[in-house]
């Protein structure tokens, strides 16, 4: 035989067999159709209806495409979401509907579309569009709503993890990162204290990918403009009337440390917002925070000069003995802890890093600084122990904030290397009990709102006892930066315009109203003006007390 009729006969049957497979492939997987959408009028689609029958399985009928990332969709009240931005143009045939093949002539159809100049309102005003999924057999009528805020959309496995579920993460950034749509694998676990009373709770994911080997390795991401992290907490926001509390908060302190701390660019956490939908539905306004880490607060792995630098998250308002800080040996380790497991605590804190260090070295801040409290020793030991301008920005935050909730905890102590001795620095976190609002056992929400007096002054240690010993002439440290910040970032109109700007951003988005429908008792502040007032009462009445020379007693 030739060789050209032996590679004539190979080519054949190798023909043949690609064919036999790609058979047994679409016979294994059933093969999707997208089709681009339509407009048709009421009177046409009453007509698609009469024929078919309605789809009333707890599914979508088929799926939403754009630009090709899949939309979510909400099951409970039937409705897609699409992050839009300022000026976008959209047209119905750009979006592609997928129906499986086991449905022939799937279709869906409009039955009005925004024009460019409408987009706007119809985002400011939760405009829903109807569409219209149809196969030959079906129909099922969804509405597709624009959104001005990022849509975070969760989607869950079968699979755990512990504490953890295993799900994947769709991200739609709209205008925060250029319309840019980032998806993970993550793990994800309920988070709070308080806020785990509540109907709409907390997260923490934690994104992830897989090795060649399948094995899960942790994936940073950069998520809204904010830091490469594997780490995200979603905040609830459900019992702040406003929804602006903990962001306008956050972007203060944001301003105030870039002025004095030099270590990192946020000093602590940063915010942005994100619609969510969860499993099928709608959650509502949530904020998406970067985490407070090693390197948030600019830790260095290998330490300065030999020594390692220590955190530690504040969660009551202990003062130990001194036996407290007595460890089984000199050479005790700080144990090493499989992730998630609880952190070593003393005195009221919980030792966030350090595994495997010695115990004694990364306690020896917090047991220098318990020692100075415990004796009252603030004169001299305070200015060894902390940063002067630190305590003076904190002290003048929580006063401005009426910070309730910052003074006894939220607060993360940062042990940093300075002079080749360790020095504490304060840094605030979780601001949503501000601006009036304080624990109330009594409340649905746990709440009072606007019912801490304004012009009341609060007690936070170590300030207190410095400011009544004038350690460090922290008095006048405290005049000069107040009225420094009085000029720009704490004057009255930059506190009250951020609260609008915010205010104005998360209901031009239309997610204000939907939040406040998903959840009705959730309270939801009709304007601005309750907590404006609060922040120029409180911040009149700050200028009364830290201008008075003599520093009145508090």
């Amino acid at each position: 035989m030739t060789d050209y009729k032996v590679k004539r006969r190979l080519f054949l049957f190798s023909a043949a067999l690609l064919i036999l497979l790609a058979f047994a492939a679409c016979r294994e997987k059933p093969q999707v159709t997208r089709v681009g959408a339509e407009i048709l009028g009421q009177e046409e689609q009453e007509e698609i209806k009469r024929d078919r029958k309605e789809y009333k399985e707890e599914t979508a009928l088929g799926e939403l495409y754009y630009q090709g990332v899949r939309l979510p969709y909400s099951e409970y009240n039937q409705t897609l979401y699409l992050t839009v931005m300022e000026g976008q143009r959209l047209k119905p045939e750009e979006f592609l509907v997928e129906g499986r093949s086991d449905m022939p002539d799937f279709s869906a159809a409009f039955e009005e579309f925004p024009e460019d100049e409408e987009l706007v309102e119809a985002v400011r005003e939760g405009k829903e569009y109807r569409l219209l999924f149809y196969t030959g057999e079906y129909y099922k009528e969804c509405r597709l709503v624009f959104t001005g805020m990022p849509v975070m959309d969760i989607t869950f496995s079968d699979e755990t993890d512990g504490d953890y579920t295993i799900v994947h993460i769709t991200m739609q950034s709209g205008a925060l990162d250029g319309g840019r749509v980032e998806e993970s694998d993550a793990r994800m676990r309920i988070r709070g204290g308080v806020s785990r009373n509540y109907p709409k709770l907390g997260f923490k994911l934690k994104l992830f990918e897989q090795d060649g080997e399948k094995n899960r390795i942790k994936r940073e991401v950069s998520l809204l403009g904010m830091r490469r992290s594997d780490t995200w907490n979603l905040s609830a926001l459900y019992a702040d009337d406003t929804k602006i509390r903990d962001k306008v908060a956050i972007d203060l302190w944001a301003q105030m440390s870039s002025e004095t701390i030099p270590f990192s660019e946020a000093f602590g956490t940063r915010m942005e917002y994100v619609e969510v939908v969860m499993n099928g539905q709608h959650m509502g306004i949530y904020g998406l925070l970067e985490p407070i880490d090693e390197q948030q607060l600019g830790i260095t792995e290998g330490g300065e000069d030999g020594m390692y630098e220590y955190y530690y998250k504040k969660e009551g308002e202990a003062v130990v003995p001194e036996e407290a800080f007595l460890f089984d040996s000199v050479d005790e380790k700080v144990p090493l802890k499989e992730e998630d497991a609880p952190d070593m605590q003393i005195a009221g804190l919980e030792l966030k890093n350090g595994n495997g260090h010695s115990a004694r070295v990364a306690w020896e801040p917090v047991r220098g600084y318990m020692a100075m409290v415990r004796e009252q020793d603030f004169s001299s030991e305070s200015l060894k122990l902390l940063d002067l301008d630190n305590v003076a920005d904190v002290w003048i935050y929580i006063q401005a904030i009426a910070g309730v909730d910052n003074r006894v905890k939220n607060l993360y102590y940062c042990a940093k290397v300075v002079d080749g001795d360790y020095r504490l620095y304060f840094i605030p976190w979780d601001m949503d009990m501000t601006w009036g609002n304080e624990t109330d056992e009594t409340s649905p929400t746990l709440q009072s709102y606007y019912t801490y007096p304004a012009d009341h002054i609060m007690n936070w240690s170590p300030a207190t006892q410095m400011i009544a010993e004038d350690a460090g002439g922290i008095r006048s440290v405290i005049q000069e930066r107040w009225k420094e910040l009085r000029k720009d970032v704490l004057s009255d109109k930059a506190v009250t315009s951020a609260m609008e700007e915010q205010d104005r951003y998360i209901r031009s988005s239309g997610a204000f109203d939907r939040d406040r429908e998903r959840w009705e008792d959730s309270p939801h502040a009709k304007s601005t003006a309750q907590i404006t007032d609060y922040a120029v009462q409180r911040l009149h009445a700050l200028d009364s007390y830290i201008l008075d020379q003599d520093f009145p007693d508090l």
